[in-house]
């Protein structure tokens, strides 16, 4: 069971709801958005509707939702945009979709509804037991449709449609809707009802509809359908609704319950009102207090209430050398994506281990990158692994999935797409310095890419070996040669692609080439040097392997690369090359 909040947004006020648009001090209005949502999740989201649609026949009709977009509190306004309730489906109520929540955030996929509290001719509250949500109880709901006549000049009727779908739902005469109120509002990021229902990523506006019919009448004309099998009435005085409330909060719907938080704020004090709060504190429930600050779009104000967190591991000077936050906030930036970065650097293992379980424990937590030296470490970590990185038992992402946290290397397949904006890589011969964390997965990429031969060299004859062992049995058929020290300069003229991955030329390292100018000369003019050291920007080699005439491929390329492969499989989708660039530049700023 998720921890279930909700958030007050707009509270203790009155606004009568007229049927003449005009006299409404409260708003909604309609402005065309398109919503742009990847190919690649659109098709799932098609696939995960169907579904639905076939199981839930008389319910699954595709009828248009209206999304939260934007607010201006002084004149009242909510602004909403028109699209189709699948998306409402998909990411407000489907597990497998609150991985894309970033997505629904950033496009405005926050559905506008309502719920209602209706009190009859005698001074009583209605409730509803829900037949579709495990008996759960609640207010009533109201929906705009637009062929139901809801819409009049680009705005919503309130009264039209909270009528509407009120005297559905209880059977009663429209004509005896006396009075509608709007008293509130809330946003809820996450709610998870007892039967694992979601429904999240809604704004309510709250009501009060006063009814001109008594309770006995409503009673006796109430029909069940697949929305509610049973009717309960309250008496309407603060005392009885708090009583009701505290006995029942574990049945009634979090969305309920904000809105007898909205309808008490009318008629109690301060005081009182604080005192239910720190009763129902003994709930599940957690009523937080935030307020409308004004016209502001729906993504910054859900980046202040719920922000998702994503972040890097590194050694205890970390924020000394890392250009990573600045860069992954730039994306999130460019992306509307309410994300939270976190830097945690420490030489102790305890700590790293200690920091990472409260991650784990919070439903915030998206996933993070892993850096150098931790990269064996973390992989123990792991519940499942991607296969590429199993042999070398290294990884540098994590992503939190439901059932536990998922290991990926991006290193390698970070590297090969950096390298193929300067050249192909079939039948070419390749010379690998260094076989320490960051050239773990380089192999297999490099392989895959069919390259015709592959030298390794490290002065740590054991690291050479091992790494060498991990791929030669499975791409025996390929040439994987392991080079000592005196047999360098023999190859080096056949080399059409070298690649650092030493520290050697990282700032604040005292080797500052990791073969000597020498050895490096040695290769052909069109031999393209790839560095994996990205600060600075044109380390030493580059900038000796420049002045001969040489290709040159900086570090800044893979961090990117790599950061967009990580990227896509925390949240699902491709960055594109604008956001690419964004980070790239963000990151040369910093390393000059």
């Amino acid at each position: 069971m998720k921890e279930n909040i909700i958030y007050i947004i707009e509270s203790n006020i009155k606004q009568q709801i007229f049927k003449l648009l005009s006299k409404n001090k409260y708003k909604i209005k309609i402005n065309k958005k398109k919503i742009k949502i990847p190919d690649n999740i659109l098709k799932v989201v098609n696939l995960e509707w169907e579904k639905f649609r076939i199981k839930n026949k008389n319910i699954a009709k595709n009828n248009t939702t209206y999304f939260f977009s934007k607010f201006n509190k002084n004149k009242g306004i909510d602004f909403v945009t028109p699209n189709s309730f699948k998306y409402a489906h998909t990411f407000g109520r489907c597990e497998k979709f609150q991985k894309y929540s970033w997505l629904a955030d950033a496009s405005g996929l926050c559905a506008l509804s309502s719920l209602c509290l209706v009190i009859t001719s005698d001074n009583k509250i209605i409730l509803g037991m829900k037949s579709n949500m495990d008996n759960k109880i609640s207010g009533f709901s109201g929906y705009p449709l637009k062929n139901k006549g809801d819409i009049e000049k680009n705005s919503i009727n309130i009264h039209k449609y909270i009528t509407r779908t009120v005297c559905e739902e209880l059977n009663i005469r429209r004509d005896n809707i006396s009075k509608i109120f709007r008293i509130g509002q809330t946003y809820s990021p996450n709610i998870t009802d007892r039967n694992n229902k979601l429904n999240i990523k809604v704004f309510n506006n709250n009501y009060i509809i006063k009814t001109k019919e008594n309770s006995l009448e409503i009673k006796r004309k109430f029909k069940k359908d697949f929305q509610f099998k049973k009717l309960l009435f309250i008496e309407n005085n603060v005392a009885m609704l708090k009583k009701f409330i505290l006995n029942n909060y574990d049945k009634m719907s979090v969305h309920c319950i904000a809105a007898f938080y909205n309808y008490l704020a009318l008629k109690c004090s301060i005081s009182e009102l604080n005192e239910f709060l720190y009763k129902l504190a003994i709930s599940s429930t957690q009523i937080k207090l935030n307020k409308k600050l004004g016209n502001m779009q729906t993504n910054i104000f859900l980046k202040k209430l719920n922000p998702l967190i994503w972040g890097l591991f590194g050694r205890k000077n970390i924020k000394n050398y890392t250009v990573a936050d600045k860069m992954w906030e730039a994306l999130f930036k460019k992306k509307c994506m309410p994300i939270k970065y976190f830097l945690f650097g420490s030489n102790q293992e305890k700590k790293l281990f200690s920091y990472l379980d409260n991650l784990k424990k919070n439903p915030a937590f998206v996933g993070c990158n892993i850096a150098m030296p931790w990269k064996k470490l973390f992989y123990e970590q792991c519940n499942r692994i991607e296969n590429n990185s199993i042999a070398v038992k290294t990884i540098n992402t994590i992503v939190k999935n439901k059932d536990g946290l998922y290991g990926y290397n991006t290193d390698g397949i970070g590297l090969i797409n950096s390298i193929k904006s300067y050249t192909n890589l079939e039948n070419k011969i390749v010379f690998l310095i260094g076989a320490g964390g960051a050239a773990q997965t380089v192999p297999y990429w490099l392989l895959k890419e069919k390259i015709s031969k592959l030298y390794i060299f490290d002065i740590d004859e054991e690291k050479k070996n091992s790494l060498i062992h991990c791929y030669s049995h499975k791409y025996h058929k390929k040439e994987i040669i392991g080079l000592n020290k005196k047999d360098i300069n023999k190859i080096m003229s056949n080399i059409d692609i070298l690649i650092n991955a030493t520290p050697c030329g990282m700032r604040g390292e005292n080797k500052q080439l990791p073969l000597n100018k020498l050895s490096l000369k040695l290769c052909k003019k069109s031999c393209l040097f790839v560095e994996m050291v990205y600060n600075p920007n044109i380390t030493p080699m580059l900038k000796y392997a420049k002045k001969n005439g040489n290709y040159i491929c900086p570090g800044v390329n893979m961090l990117v690369e790599q950061a967009a492969v990580s990227f896509f499989y925390a949240f699902g989708c491709d960055l594109t090359k604008e956001e690419k660039e964004v980070m790239k530049n963000v990151a040369l700023k910093g390393v000059k």
